[in-house]
């Protein structure tokens, strides 16, 4: 009879347990943490110091999850308590400090933070300890994306990730090994499983198309009748949705997974969980205010699908991503700028004129920060360049802003003494009457004589 009531406890504790991570996944918080609790007092009545140690783990996780940060330190204090009053408990040790890291991340304590996630970490080499650390669905995420960034056992995390078949945090690194890593931006590359597909006989092209379709056109939530316009556009309706079905199940092979490739509803997308786009990423990052606008500027690689340039399905994300590229990098070139780094803006101007040469803002940071390096000649240069690039290009001189920008140059430079050469002040057409301290420059400068034939 004894034996029946313990056992009808720990599965009502349990039940309660996966209630409340059922909840935790679902997003439902407050449900979770009550489920959590009811847990946690039924484990009490069991009586078993194993038992309180291996629930204590997991419903702390949901508690931690759930915003309940002082019933989770409570059950991990315990935790911790037994594991060093018991030998035999050593194994859940890792796990343990695991937690307790996660309570630091929660905290914004980084430095501990990832002092007790390395020592975790750590820990986990040792026999099974790793194992027990799949009590812990919350906290994993997080943790393990932190471990990738501060690169601490990285090939054992990366082991976990896939053990455990994680889905990736929204903050997920580019380290975190998904499954199918799509690049779009500069070039077209897909690796699965780490390893980039290689055909050892014809190109699915049509099967690779419908991929860059389906990312050019959103990735998520595709309409059908979209994809068949862009790639089944002279077929009949029938034979156009027949001609989708079949390239999605060659897409879903070529992928590795049936799951990598949903279509349901009229609707096709990209399993988010299980696919990393380039483009998703930096667009991501780029609304994300907290995130640094280097780390987005860094995954863009250059223009999109640059193979498709003639697809007109293709056109509308790819200037979409260039004119998001082309104002960040603005705005981090000026930044930069601002707080004194020149070298790093003048990379960051240089790098935004060979995305876009008409961009005039680029020339003109490119300018100044020439200028305040000293490099009055490169600074000259550069507008030169610029005039010559919207003559040839568009037909029209450089803006008032950039002119006036010029004429200033040429200013300072004649009244600190250093003069132009008359090259520079002919070329540019700057007149005696552009400025005070211009007047009479050319006049003063000496002619270049020339030899008679």
């Amino acid at each position: 009879y004894i034996y029946q009531q313990l056992n009808y406890l720990k599965k009502t504790a349990q039940l309660y347990l996966y209630k409340g991570r059922r909840a935790s996944y679902r997003g439902q918080k407050d449900e979770a943490g009550n489920f959590a609790a009811e847990s946690t007092k039924t484990v009490a009545r069991i009586g078993s110091r194993l038992q309180e140690v291996v629930f204590g783990l997991s419903n702390a996780d949901v508690f931690l999850d759930a915003a309940r940060m002082d019933e989770g330190k409570i059950l991990l204090a315990r935790v911790r308590e037994l594991i060093e009053r018991t030998p035999a408990y050593q194994c859940f040790y890792a796990a343990v400090m695991f937690m307790e890291a996660r309570c630091f991340q929660l905290e914004g304590e980084c430095i501990l933070a990832i002092t007790a996630l390395r020592n975790a970490l750590m820990l986990a080499h040792h026999g099974n300890s790793k194992n027990y650390l799949r009590f812990l669905d919350q906290a994993m995420p997080p943790l393990f994306a932190l471990a990738l960034e501060e690169n601490i056992e990285s090939e054992l995390v990366q082991e976990l990730i896939l053990m455990f078949r994680l889905r990736a945090p929204k903050c997920a690194p580019n380290e975190w090994p998904w499954p199918v890593r799509i690049v779009t931006l500069g070039r077209f590359a897909v690796q699965v499983k780490g390893e980039p597909l290689e055909f050892s006989r014809k190109v699915p092209r049509k099967t690779l198309l419908l991929l860059k379709a389906i990312v050019a056109l959103g990735g998520r939530d595709v309409p059908e009748q979209a994809l068949c316009d862009a790639l089944w556009g002279d077929e009949e309706g029938d034979a156009a949705r027949n001609a989708l079905s079949i390239t999605v199940l060659r897409l879903r092979k070529l992928l590795g997974s049936n799951e990598s490739v949903l279509q349901q509803g009229g609707k096709v997308s990209l399993n988010p969980e299980l696919c990393w786009v380039d483009a998703w990423v930096f667009e991501a990052r780029l609304a994300d205010k907290a995130e640094a606008s280097s780390k987005a500027l860094n995954l863009y690689g250059g223009t999109f699908l640059p193979e498709d340039l003639d697809t007109a399905w293709s056109v509308p994300a790819r200037e979409r991503l260039r004119g998001k590229f082309i104002h960040a990098l603005s705005a981090h070139a000026a930044a930069l700028e601002a707080h004194g780094d020149l070298a790093g803006a003048l990379q960051s101007y240089l790098r935004g004129i060979d995305a876009d040469p008409i961009v005039e803002s680029f020339h003109q940071g490119l300018m100044r920060c020439y200028e305040r390096m000293g490099k009055r000649t490169e600074a000259f240069s550069a507008y030169r360049r610029l005039k010559h690039t919207l003559s040839v290009v568009l037909g029209v001189p450089p803006s008032d802003a950039t002119q006036r920008l010029f004429q200033n140059m040429l200013h300072r430079q004649t009244e600190e003494g250093s003069l132009p050469s008359v090259d520079i002040v002919a070329a540019e057409g700057a007149t005696p009457s552009a400025s005070k301290g211009t007047r009479g420059v050319v006049a003063k400068l000496p002619l270049r004589r020339t030899r008679s034939p």
